[in-house]
């Protein structure tokens, strides 16, 4: 059995929209990401505390895809997201 995780900002990062954009920057590490478009608007509902189901039927209507392909492509998204610091890795409780 693999323990569950769930993902979450590090607690130096800062985020705020912009025009047309979402800048998210790391106080600690200096770190900064700008967001656009389908990107952003990802950042913004999980920033809202939309769950993950949400956030798949959101995408899955915006991005016009079957289910799994609209998961593979959020997977992908959040794997970069925390491949660049953006999210990191939290024992879930």
């Amino acid at each position: 059995m693999t323990a569950t995780v769930r993902l979450v900002t590090p607690s130096t990062l800062r985020w705020c929209q912009d025009a047309g954009r979402v800048l998210v920057i790391d106080e600690q590490s200096g770190l900064a990401v700008s967001l656009s478009g389908f990107d952003a608007a990802v950042w913004k509902w999980f920033g809202l505390s939309y769950s993950s189901e949400d956030v798949l039927e959101f995408a899955q209507a915006a991005l016009d895809l079957p289910a799994a392909e609209t998961r593979a492509w959020l997977n992908r998204l959040l794997t970069g997201w925390v491949e660049t610091g953006l999210l990191v890795e939290e024992a879930a409780p």
